[in-house]
């Protein structure tokens, strides 16, 4: 039978509420009544409650777990839970639910005579498989009271060892042991002071051989605990240890530190070497041991530190370990170091553009040459030198003589090339003192003259020479003249050989070897018998090769379509054509330096090599730090300012080693 027991119910509250959230207050007033009627009878013998609603919506968040509904919602759930925690929950249609009417209103009458009001609905008297089947809680829709998801990123970070963290701060085995032995001492001796103990008693003076062993120990205890306190763990339980050290066969000593159990136990040699102290390879511990040692031999190889450290300890994986130390060693380092190589830039614009031939030209000066002052047997010698003019664009050659390495004479000499070649738009040269001089002496006179002579003021504005100083110490910056300088030589000591000239017949197997120079073909010979001509300077300046037989007079030809001069033109701009279509591919690959070996930024210390002693070994450059890096069109630094004890220095890369900081 079913029978009414007991009925509640409560007006609407005064702050409006939705439909459904008034269904949720309905529901947790079932559950407090339910809580409650359990003192009416205590001997009721209660095997199942089930409470039934007819908003769809309560019987959802019902069903909802309480943490993902909006509080309002959240917290009537979880009252509804803890009135009944066994309670089911289902739905019943609202035109059978005995709940209805009180809610709804009936007047007296009706309610005497009210039967799903008295008895419930029908179906409770029947079997519960024969029930109305409930809605599933999937199917209802309860977005409205849903919480947002929010995505909250989480991190877990392990508390370092503080004692640990603070030896990162030591980059001395020594310092450390002897820093930490200090304040042991001064605990030890702060206690004695509490205690007083006379004065006498105190640990006094240099550290002591047994503090020292003392605390070696116990920063290597520390670090085992740290680095190794799962297999620490693990090997105390007699449980098998990680992979990484379990081929060692470790095992915990008396003291508690953690050795190497390894296969020579039975070896006569002492017990230290047969079962060492095991230390972490990442931990700073042994980075300090393998510098201590390393220094301790004589700065000696990979070999022989591992000897002396597998003395007492051992490190898994020590080479690598060691190899990275010993090359931030900075005294090996200089040793074995080599400068930065930067990649093969590209061809300047001053090479691949067509030009007056020595409009670009480059200057270098060689020597010294010993000469004659005359024919006689006991003739006086003296020294004299060539200065080599080349263009940037056909590598064509001028040679002059010096006979002295002076600003007056370099002046003398540019002014014969210039009234021989033309006045050059911009020279190139390195940072010989000749040259600076050259240089400043002709902006110098050009102020003057234009002070003096305002009506050649425009004429020096277009003519005035644009000097362009490389870097010192770089000859791979002025590498056409330096290898048109070498073949001038190379002539020379082949023609001459150990013989002294007088000062004409220098001068005259220099200019024949000009002309040698300006005949060679500036791309590889054809085999083909249609291309016999091959492109030389000599072509750009005298429409062909120097040294090539005169050709037959063809003036009193008629031309039917092109004057003499026009055909002079059309010749010359074939040059320029070939120039372009045969020689300037040949230059598009890059013969060495094909990738960077380095890279130098502001701010790294670096090794460079000093003036007057260009040669010297990378061991004995002074060191600086780059204050101003000169990157190129391509963003690849090939020239340094460096920052030195004495001023500020520019020097090219390649004769610059970085030194690796600690980090990399």
């Amino acid at each position: 039978s079913c029978h009414l027991i007991k009925a509640k119910t409560r007006v609407a509250p005064i702050k409006t509420w939705t439909i459904p959230r008034l269904e949720l207050g309905a529901a947790v007033l079932l559950s407090k009544l339910i809580n409650n009627s359990y003192d009416l009878s205590p001997t009721w013998n209660v095997n199942q409650i089930i409470g039934f609603t007819d908003s769809a919506c309560t019987l959802a968040w019902i069903n909802t777990p309480p943490h993902r509904l909006k509080t309002f919602v959240s917290n009537r759930v979880v009252q509804i839970t803890e009135n009944c925690p066994s309670m089911i929950w289902r739905h019943v249609s609202t035109s059978i639910n005995s709940a209805d009417p009180a809610s709804r209103g009936l007047l007296p009458s009706e309610f005497i005579t009210y039967e799903f009001w008295w008895h419930g609905p029908p179906f409770v008297l029947e079997p519960l498989e024969t029930w109305p089947v409930s809605i599933p809680p999937e199917s209802l829709s309860i977005n409205d009271e849903i919480k947002s998801n929010k995505q909250v990123m989480l991190t877990c970070e392990r508390i370092p060892n503080r004692f640990i963290e603070s030896t990162k701060r030591f980059s001395s085995f020594l310092k450390l042991i002897r820093s930490f032995a200090y304040v042991l001492r001064f605990l030890y001796n702060l206690q004695m002071k509490r205690a007083k103990i006379p004065r006498s008693q105190w640990l006094l003076g240099p550290i002591s051989a047994q503090e020292f062993r003392e605390m070696r120990l116990f920063l290597v205890e520390t670090t085992q605990r740290e680095y190794y306190a799962e297999d620490y763990k693990k090997i105390k339980k007699g449980e098998i240890c990680s992979k990484q050290i379990r081929k060692l066969s470790p095992y915990v000593d008396s003291l508690g530190y953690l050795r190497v159990g390894g296969r020579l136990s039975k070896a006569p040699i002492p017990f230290k070497s047969k079962h060492p102290l095991l230390i972490p390879t990442k931990s700073h511990l042994a980075s300090l041991l393998c510098d201590y040692y390393h220094k301790f031999s004589g700065h000696g190889g990979p070999r022989l530190v591992l000897s002396l450290i597998h003395r007492e300890y051992w490190i898994p994986s020590s080479r690598n370990l060691l190899r990275n130390r010993l090359f931030k060693c900075i005294k090996c380092y200089r040793f074995q170091a080599k400068p930065v190589q930067p990649e093969m830039a590209d061809l300047p614009a001053n090479r691949v553009t067509p030009s007056r031939a020595f409009s670009e030209s480059g200057v270098d000066v060689a020597g010294p040459f010993i000469i004659k002052t005359s024919t006689l047997r006991k003739a006086a010698q003296q020294k004299v030198y060539f200065a080599l003019f080349i263009c940037m664009v056909t590598k064509a050659v001028h040679i002059e003589i010096l006979t002295s390495l002076t600003t007056e004479a370099f002046l003398a000499c540019l002014d014969r090339f210039v009234s021989r070649r033309g006045l050059p738009a911009r020279i190139y040269s390195d940072q010989g003192r000749n040259f600076r001089g050259a240089a400043r002496e002709i902006t110098e006179v050009n102020k003057f003259l234009k002070h003096s002579c305002p009506d050649i003021h425009d004429y020096l504005a277009r003519t005035e020479i644009e000097w362009i100083f490389h870097p010192p110490y770089a000859p791979n910056f002025g590498g056409l003249w330096e290898r048109a300088i070498g073949s001038v030589k190379f002539h020379f000591r082949r023609v001459i050989g150990n013989q002294i000239l007088t000062l004409e017949e220098f001068m005259t197997v220099l200019i024949r070897i000009e002309g040698i120079l300006n005949s060679r073909p500036l791309m590889d010979i054809s085999t083909s018998p249609e291309e016999s001509d091959t492109l030389t300077p000599g072509h750009f300046l005298v429409q062909g090769p120097l040294l090539s037989r005169p050709e037959i007079d063809l003036l009193d030809v008629p031309q039917n379509r092109l004057s003499r001069w026009q055909l002079l033109r059309q010749l010359t701009q074939s040059f320029w054509h070939r120039w372009m279509r045969e020689y300037l591919h040949t230059q598009i690959h890059r013969p060495k330096w094909l990738k960077s070996n380095g890279k130098v930024e502001e701010g790294d210390l670096v090794l460079y090599s000093p003036s007057g002693r260009p040669t010297s070994p990378v061991s004995e450059w002074p060191m600086g730090r780059v204050i101003r890096p000169s990157p190129g069109s391509d963003g690849v630094v090939r020239v340094l300012r460096i920052h030195t004890p004495s001023g500020s220095v520019v020097r090219p890369a390649n004769k610059v080693v970085v030194i690796p900081r600690s980090e990399q």
